[in-house]
């Protein structure tokens, strides 16, 4: 609901400068571009707010699911691609010394630049490094699609979430935050393992449109009221020095 009326408010503002709808004709050239920038912020997908994440996190510890628990904090921490990169990342992918980590990235054929683990991150590498040795494979986090998905939609119905956040919504949220955070975007691309610029900079319009309420808020606390007792007593004055004016005369 609340990223539906602010892209409608990013619209608004820009389509209303001319009055007409996009599909009129005589419509400014401003409003193709208000058009593509409303359908990028779609074609990036939904994100979760920071307290939803945190919100469905604590769930999953709630029920002791700590396997999910874990699996779904580090993909938010990550940013990670589910396939290939989460369900492949083994142990091996992590330099316990430098507290960082590298994994492969197949959808891109490329290494992901070295990455610092956060302090949750290390924390959940901390319960799950001895089962990853163990493991022929060495997988950190073993899972299928399927299993994947049964899991996240069980928790996004308990926690009464829109339907349309997908498990790939912690990518989302993720390249999200640090667009938000006002990080470089070339950092950003890096980070997340983007190929291209342009799919990175879509984060960064999406994220514009999201802080759309904040700016105006702040337009209005930073509105100056009309004091009308000024006025009255410069009406006041005035009176008195002409009545002091004509006495003269």
């Amino acid at each position: 609901y609340w990223k539906t009326r602010q892209y409608f408010l990013v619209a608004c503002m820009h389509l209303g400068m001319d009055g007409k709808r996009p599909w009129q004709s005589g419509a400014s050239p401003m409003d193709d571009n208000v058009i593509k920038l409303v359908k990028n912020q779609f074609d990036v997908g939904y994100d979760l707010a920071e307290f939803e994440q945190e919100q469905m996190l604590a769930l999953m510890l709630k029920c002791n699911d700590q396997f999910w628990y874990d699996n779904w904090a580090w993909a938010f921490d990550s940013g990670m691609r589910h396939d290939g990169e989460l369900d492949g990342f083994t142990i091996d992918n992590v330099d316990f010394s430098r507290k960082t980590i590298t994994f492969w990235r197949p959808k891109t054929k490329s290494w992901s630049v070295e990455m610092v683990l956060t302090p949750r991150m290390s924390e959940i590498l901390g319960r799950r490094r001895k089962e990853a040795q163990l493991r022929n494979d060495r997988k950190v986090f073993p899972s299928t699609a399927g299993s994947r998905r049964s899991n996240w939609d069980k928790y996004i119905r308990m926690c009464n979430f829109n339907k349309n956040f997908t498990p790939y919504t912690t990518r989302h949220t993720y390249i999200t935050r640090l667009a938000e955070a006002d990080v470089n975007p070339k950092v950003t691309m890096e980070l997340a393992g983007h190929s291209c610029i342009e799919t990175t900079m879509k984060y960064y319009t999406k994220s514009s449109s999201l802080l759309l309420n904040e700016a105006i808020q702040s337009l209005q606390n930073n509105r100056v009221e009309f004091d009308d007792s000024y006025n009255d007593s410069m009406y006041g004055h005035n009176s008195k020095r002409k009545r002091l004016e004509n006495k003269n005369v």
